[in-house]
């Protein structure tokens, strides 16, 4: 391209300046882009120059960050907030990605909150694409710990049969299919920024999706949810053939992480993390990022740092460095007879730990060939270990049965023992004809000897077995106050063992229970722990005994306000009355697009009887902009006035318009503010 061209395509058109005299003159550098009287008509200094755009491969682009800031909105709030974020996200055509949906599904088993997890399906599986197999194996698990059996044959059937296992010489990971998103010179000129920087491919393809082969973790997951939902036979013919593909089969390349530059830049990959606390109620509508670091603000948030607290859950020793996606596929086989072991124990199928030991025989063969061959690389069955020791806790073993076994399979196979091992032993002290405490307070001390760390879920387990063995006595409390209290992140499940274990005392003592409850209160204000209102209810349901409070004067204040507003309104005949209204025509609110379907209130042009509406907006919009005020009602206020013109204005031709029709010989009575004031029965303070 000759000289002169390029000059004219980087020319920018000249601009419409301020007369000279107003405008501020400055002297700007000989590269400039700014306008002065040197580089008027002459652009000599831009030759060879596109834009001072930085370097693609230096760049994160904005819609990653963008998705990911949203997953990580997604992961602060519960899970009814998070689905509000998809619907959001749906409908500013914003697509969300897998992460997203999978951050709600987590977070709909974290709060117990099954009805949002079949909502974030439902939306899934309206958009036209088909989700991946780590979105699959998210839902596979939820359906399992919410034991629907119908929804997870439905979605092996319509997702899952045609997954392949490897076959031998097969190419993996498949290769890209799509170019890399790339910019010529011309798109660096002449796109705008934010065009540079959005690398969507709108056809969001589904075979770069399954780039990577997860056939093992499918199978892994339908099995284990075969088994919690009681199907038995199925699940353990299913596992025989995942066993049989396995041992047969060669090991698929793992998946690697996400973007590193990615997760640093938007704080980072928090997709497997659980959420540590529950955002106050007061921030929910408002997700601002609170301060941090700034000496002269205040900050409450936490007493501990984040990298001096404790881990709130266990790893066994073979997925402490590795992820399972990395197993080989006989470590593979271990880890997925661990979850199919914990599904059968949920459904109750073993009776004693005898059951459960004939049960994994043969695995722990293959584990001791395997391992005195030194030309393989050893496998690590504590993983198993660790899912058979539970499973033989709940089937109704001892502590000392429990301990004994650990103890006899960690010498055997030259496993050490981890604390996930020792929390089998703390559960089955729930058993009956197993509370011996001196026994519990032995297995701690020998826990506290073991070469690594102890974590949250642990320490509670062994409050559990405290408060079943030492009723009515402050052995938990010593135990929370000595381990857990300023060394983790604990929450409302430590604090509803205190609470029950402060009401055996106070049979005996109940102005020591009043003092116990108050500085339990006490300690979820200083370390910022919202009390949820399980607890609460646990602590006034004695109020008559302790006379403590539980609720703060702004919840007071809240509650009563929400009374008044509910008991003035009469909410109740305008609610949708399931035993009423039995078909659409009865509905308080149209379900019709077409708006001469009459519903049940209806008066034209009224809003007399219709104190709702059908609520598609976000839950950040408060509600009073959402709902049509009944202004019939003589007690309630009047924020704003039903019609704001005069009613000889409005005609039937115009009945539905805001403004009123222009009419010229009206237009001097239109600018008369006082007869405007008096027709709206509008007065200011001090008329």
């Amino acid at each position: 391209m000759s000289k002169s061209t390029w000059s004219y395509r980087l020319a920018r058109p000249p601009q419409m300046l301020p007369p000279a005299n107003s405008m501020m003159r400055t002297k700007t550098g000989p590269t400039s882009y700014k306008w002065n009287e040197h580089n008027m008509t002459n652009y000599e200094h831009v030759k060879g120059k596109v834009t001072n755009m930085p370097k693609l491969h230096d760049v994160v682009s904005s819609r990653k960050k963008y998705l990911k800031n949203i997953e990580l909105e997604i992961q602060a709030g519960r899970p009814l907030w998070a689905l509000d974020i998809i619907q959001r996200m749906l409908y500013e055509d914003c697509i969300p990605e897998g992460v997203h949906y999978r951050a709600v599904l987590n977070g709909s088993v974290l709060w117990n909150e099954p009805q949002t997890a079949r909502d974030c399906w439902a939306l899934l599986e309206r958009q036209d694409t088909v989700p991946d197999s780590t979105t699959l194996c998210c839902y596979l698990e939820v359906c399992s710990k919410f034991k629907w059996k119908d929804d997870l044959l439905k979605t092996w059937n319509r997702y899952c049969n045609e997954f392949q296992f490897l076959s031998e010489g097969e190419i993996d990971p498949k290769p890209i299919s799509r170019k890399k998103h790339t910019l010529t010179r011309d798109d660096h000129y002449s796109l705008p920024w934010w065009r540079k920087r959005w690398d969507f491919d709108p056809k969001h393809d589904v075979i770069d999706h399954h780039r990577y082969n997860t056939t093992r973790e499918l199978y892994a997951a339908v099995i284990s949810g075969l088994g919690a939902c009681g199907e038995i036979e199925v699940a353990l013919d299913m596992f025989g053939y995942l066993k049989e593909k396995l041992l047969t089969t060669p090991t698929p390349v793992g998946e690697p992480l996400a973007d590193p530059q990615l997760a640093k830049s938007c704080g980072g990959d928090l997709e497997k993390k659980p959420i540590r606390y529950q955002i106050p109620d007061i921030y929910l509508f408002s997700l601002q990022r609170q301060t941090r670091g700034v000496d002269w603000i205040p900050n409450h948030e936490w007493l501990l740092m984040p990298h001096q607290a404790g881990p709130a859950t266990s790893q066994t020793n073979a997925s402490a460095h590795n992820s399972v996606r990395f197993f080989s596929n006989e470590q593979y086989l271990l880890h997925a007879k661990g979850k199919l072991i914990a599904s059968l124990a949920v459904a109750g199928h073993f009776k004693d730990a005898d059951q459960v030991f004939s049960f994994i025989a043969e695995d722990l063969e293959l584990v001791r060939q395997n391992n005195s061959d030194s030309s393989k690389n050893p496998l690590d069955c504590s993983e198993l270990m660790t899912a058979a020791l539970h499973a033989a806790s709940s089937a109704s073993a001892t502590s000392q049965q429990v301990h004994e076994l650990l103890h006899q399979n960690c010498e055997e196979y030259e496993l050490c023992p981890t604390p996930s091992m020792y929390q089998a032993v703390f559960a089955s002290s729930q058993n009956p004809d197993s509370k011996d405490g001196e026994f519990i307070k032995e297995a701690i001390r020998e826990m506290g000897k073991l070469r690594c760390t102890l974590d949250l879920e642990t320490h509670t387990e062994a409050m559990r077995a405290l408060a079943a063995c030492f009723p009515g006595t402050l052995e938990t409390q010593n135990y929370f106050v000595r381990n857990v209290l300023r060394k983790f992140y604990w929450d409302n499940t430590q604090i509803n063992i205190l609470l029950k274990t402060y009401r055996e005392i106070g049979d005996q003592d109940a102005n020591l229970q009043k003092k116990l409850c108050e500085r339990a209160v006490i300690w979820c204000h200083r370390y910022n722990i919202q009390m949820d209102e399980t607890n609460k209810h646990f602590i006034e349901d004695d109020y008559a005994r302790i006379k403590v409070q539980v609720r703060t004067k702004e919840e007071l204040v809240e509650w009563k306000m929400k009374r008044q507003h509910e008991l003035r309104n009469k909410l109740l005949p305008t609610m949708p009355n399931p035993v009423t209204d039995r078909v659409t025509h009865t509905l308080d609110v149209s379900d019709r697009d077409d708006p001469d379907h009459m519903n049940k209130w209806f008066v034209p042009f009224s809003n007399a009887g219709r104190t709702h509406t059908w609520n598609f907006s976000s839950p950040h919009v408060p509600e009073a902009a959402t709902t049509v005020r009944d202004l019939t009602d003589v007690d309630r206020v009047r924020y704003l006035p039903q019609q704001t013109i005069s009613s000889k204005w409005m005609t039937k031709t115009n009945a539905s318009s805001p403004l009123p029709m222009y009419r010229p010989e009206r237009a001097n009575e239109r600018l008369n503010i006082n007869r405007w004031l008096e027709e709206t029965n509008k007065s200011f303070p001090g008329n």
